[in-house]
């Protein structure tokens, strides 16, 4: 009895699992530079701006301005800061009113390696308190910098005798 329950039990949660969603759009790294192509379809107005509105997997909405790179290509770029699906719609602001300019997804993952050591722990800033500088993730950034003393008297030429 104890068996039939049990796979009873194992059968019905199998059937209820679903699987693990498929990742959607291409990937792009934690903090790495996600960048879309958009196309007009006819001339755009000098006053027309592209707005993405993207939506991390959270539910925090983020808007990035598009910009003009020639012809009827158009351009946005934006740093993901969550790992996980990030949907995006576009729109076209001219004085006219407002039109859709495409949607889409992609995948933000993090990175295993790079060869950019700031890319692994995110962009820096100063955190509230303003004393110091953190990484996104809360790790310290230690500003190690030299100047150059010997650089004036190097510059100019040496005194003629």
């Amino acid at each position: 009895m104890k068996l039939i329950l049990a796979t009873a039990v194992f059968l019905t949660l199998l059937a209820c699992s679903q699987p693990p969603p498929v990742p959607e759009g291409p990937a792009v790294e934690l903090w790495g530079i996600w960048e879309e192509t958009f196309t007009a379809a006819e001339a755009q107005p000098a006053e027309t701006e592209l707005m993405v509105r993207l939506r991390a997997p959270s539910g925090a909405e983020r808007d990035a301005e598009g910009f003009w790179d020639g012809g009827s290509n158009w351009r946005a770029r934006f740093m993901p800061s969550e790992e996980g699906v990030w949907q995006y719609d576009a729109r076209w602001e001219t004085p006219a009113g407002s039109e859709p300019g495409g949607s889409g997804s992609f995948v933000c993952v993090r990175a295993e390696s790079t060869k950019n050591p700031l890319l692994l722990r995110g962009p820096v800033s100063v955190p509230d308190g303003g004393r110091y500088f953190e990484h996104a993730d809360g790790t310290p950034f230690f500003w190690l910098a030299d100047t150059v003393w010997t650089a004036s008297r190097r510059n100019s030429p040496a005194p003629s005798s």
